[in-house]
């Protein structure tokens, strides 16, 4: 896991998934019109999150 913290794909990874759960409960809590981006933002995070994870090893 030290290797993939290192990796800049899982870091923005990282970032993006955290931004797109913290749109998502604005979305939530305040009803804004930015929900749909909550879902790209996410999706988006993970996936490049776990492509950093799988590339640990180079």
């Amino acid at each position: 896991m030290d290797k993939a913290i290192q990796n800049p794909m899982f870091v923005i990874g990282a970032l993006l998934a955290i931004f797109g759960l913290g749109v998502c409960l604005n979305h939530l809590l305040r009803g804004d019109s930015v929900g749909y981006l909550a879902y790209g933002l996410f999706v988006t995070g993970c996936t490049l999150m776990l492509v950093g994870w799988v590339q640990r090893n180079k």
